[in-house]
């Protein structure tokens, strides 16, 4: 009996085609891939967690981590819809990862990051985070409304949060991404009637440019964390983002980002 054929994770339509996590069209504008990759899941560096939570698993490969391409969506959706969510995001996403605004060279260079500027690259980085969710499903927390929404209206849903900073670290490849899937419960003791993830926090370190995005349906009102200095990106402000004045933050500061979300779980609304 023949396998039944796969089903595009945003469309349910057939015809799979490999594509990849991150756009290879950013490659000559990111540090050497490298030879072999190392992905953790479940490790927890800057606290002690007191939550329940799977054991560390580290997978070490063959080849870089942004070169891998799984085949679960369409021809469709990647020559049509994703296609022209990369393009659109090229242009105002490049500067920033190469470091332009920040060039010694260029002081009086004044990087400029109009609100269309802004609601590209959000949507890109809110697909790669989800591409990234179904590289690893047990941490799935986007809903299928959240898949459709960006399939549709081309912008991360509404309730999605967004922010950027300036990477001055020494490590980048150390950080190209960063993702936690939780379920939040009011308290440790709740019985959890299944493990799906209802919350998620992803940070991406791409050049220069870091970008940690938050999305739950259990605190859709999240407003950020405590002692860190970011600029929002999404939703928009409604005002320009001067980049050469983006918060700077540090390999310490992008690992203690990564993990801010599991470190001060904010309260369930009632």
């Amino acid at each position: 009996m023949s396998k039944p054929a796969g089903k595009c994770v945003f469309c349910g339509g057939t015809g799979l085609t490999k594509s990849h996590i991150w756009p290879d069209g950013l490659d000559e504008y990111l540090p050497p891939r490298a030879e072999r990759y190392l992905q953790v899941v479940g490790e927890v560096n800057t606290f002690i967690p007191q939550m329940r939570r799977p054991d560390v698993q580290r997978v070490e490969g063959k080849g870089d981590a942004r070169a891998k391409k799984p085949r679960n969506t369409c021809l469709a959706c990647n020559g049509g819809w994703m296609s022209r969510i990369e393009s659109s995001a090229k242009d105002p996403m490049i500067p920033l990862v190469k470091g332009l605004p920040f060039a010694e060279d260029s002081p009086g260079l004044s990087f400029m990051l109009n609100s269309r500027g802004q609601s590209a690259l959000a949507t890109l980085l809110c697909l790669i985070t989800m591409r990234v969710e179904f590289s690893h499903l047990a941490t799935l927390a986007a809903t299928p409304q959240d898949h459709e929404w960006i399939r549709t209206a081309l912008e991360p849903p509404p309730f999605w949060k967004i922010w950027i900073a300036r990477y001055i670290g020494q490590n980048p490849g150390a950080h190209w991404c960063r993702h936690y899937g939780l379920q939040l419960v009011s308290s440790p003791e709740e019985q959890v009637a299944s493990h799906k993830c209802d919350t998620q926090a992803t940070t991406f370190v791409m050049g220069q440019l870091c970008a940690h995005i938050f999305s739950s349906t259990s605190i859709p009102d999240f407003s950020g964390y405590s002692g860190q200095g970011l600029c929002r990106l999404w939703p928009l402000a409604g005002w320009d983002i001067d980049c050469r004045y983006l918060p700077p933050i540090s390999d310490a500061g992008v690992l203690s980002l990564s993990e801010a979300l599991a470190r001060e779980i904010p309260p369930i609304p009632a």
